[in-house]
């Protein structure tokens, strides 16, 4: 699938699991409604230089994120410090076994903008399979095209209602930075996700999100 800014990007999805997902029952005995295997491709994360994702009238009506939350958790990404957690997406990504791969997927950006090397993981295998609580964001791959970011995001698991427009919000500030420091300017996003799902005790409040959003949106 295709859209042009973060908002429609996730209300699509929303709307394509509603309509499309097949009934799971999860390791936690959670029930969910899932489609494998989502694309989204948002062109434009960016939306310009005077939009603003984090505007009201660019979150969705009826979303559990506002802006202070979603600020939040962008920030919480950036930041290499667990204060006591399991893990963070921050830490795997900028303190993984002391490696800060934020900073080196940046130097390999500057020192070839046509590298395939510019990817970071967050999965630790001698770590995450044992733990019962494990990462769902496993990869974000970075590659400039045409003097353009252009970056692509892995999840194992994505609760496409709960956390997508947060894990969004949260990968295109880190674009930004990327984006600052190889003297780029931001590109698409691509989130890939093999799970895409939506719990049950959710589904009320995503039928919701659909009704309050669907008037006036071009969804495909």
């Amino acid at each position: 699938m295709n859209s042009e800014h973060i908002k429609d990007a996730y209300l699509k999805l929303v709307e394509h699991v509603l309509i499309n997902g097949d009934i799971i029952d999860d390791e936690r005995g959670s029930t969910t409604i899932e489609c494998t295997n989502l694309q989204m491709h948002i062109k434009n994360p960016n939306g310009g230089i005077l939009y603003n994702p984090l505007a009201k009238e660019n979150i969705p009506k009826g979303c559990v994120w506002n802006e202070e939350r979603i600020r939040k958790y962008s920030e919480q990404l950036m930041n290499p410090k667990n204060k006591g957690f399991i893990y963070t997406y921050g830490e795997r990504l900028r303190n993984n076994q002391g490696i800060d791969q934020i900073t080196k997927l940046i130097s390999r950006l500057n020192n070839c903008k046509n590298t395939r090397r510019a990817t970071a993981v967050t999965w630790k295998p001698e770590i995450d399979f044992e733990e019962e609580d494990v990462p769902c964001l496993i990869l974000l791959d970075f590659k400039i095209r045409g003097r353009k970011l252009h970056v692509t995001g892995v999840w194992r698991s994505h609760d496409i209602f709960g956390a997508y427009f947060a894990n969004v919000h949260g990968i295109w500030n880190l674009m930004r930075y990327v984006a600052m420091e190889t003297q780029t300017k931001v590109g698409s996003l691509t989130t890939h996700s093999i799970s895409a799902h939506i719990y049950e005790h959710d589904l009320e409040a995503a039928k919701k999100l659909i009704e309050l959003n669907k008037k006036g949106i071009r969804w495909f």
